[in-house]
C-alpha cells in the first residue's frame, strides 16, 4: 500500500499554536515560511499531545485513510513515552484489557444502558 502525503498550507485555522511533528521547522524553513517556535514544558508536551491525539483523531473520522491514522499511532507512541511506558509495555497492558473485556472487533453497538 503506498501512502499519500501532501504538504499542509498553512491557514488561518492551524496559525495558532500548537504541537507538530519534529521534523515541521526543518520542512518549513525549506519552503521559506516565516515562524516561532518553543519547546514545551514536560507538562506542556502531555497537555499539547492530549490535544493533538483529538485534533488526529478528528481528522482520520473527516478523512478516514491509513494516514490520518498512521498520525493517530504516532501521537500513541509518544503518549507512551510521557507514561515512561514502550510501545511493547503499552502492548501488554492492551493485550491485557483486551484479554478481560475484549476487543472492539466483533462491531458490538449498546442500544440502552442503566
Amino acid at each position: 500500500m503506498k501512502l499519500e502525503y501532501k504538504s499542509e498550507e498553512i491557514t488561518e485555522r492551524n496559525r495558532k499554536q500548537k504541537l507538530v511533528r519534529d521534523n515541521d521547522l526543518m520542512l518549513m524553513t525549506k519552503q521559506k515560511k516565516n515562524f516561532t517556535y518553543h519547546t514545551a514544558t514536560a507538562e506542556e508536551h502531555k497537555i499539547s499531545l492530549r490535544n493533538k491525539l483529538i485534533e488526529e483523531a478528528e481528522e482520520h473520522a473527516a478523512n478516514p485513510k491509513p494516514e490520518e491514522l498512521i498520525d493517530v499511532l504516532e501521537v500513541i507512541h509518544a503518549l507512551a513515552k510521557t507514561y515512561n511506558l514502550t510501545i511493547e509495555q503499552l502492548d501488554k497492558l492492551r493485550k491485557a484489557k483486551r484479554d478481560f473485556r475484549g476487543g472492539f472487533n466483533q462491531g458490538i453497538i449498546l442500544e440502552k444502558w442503566k
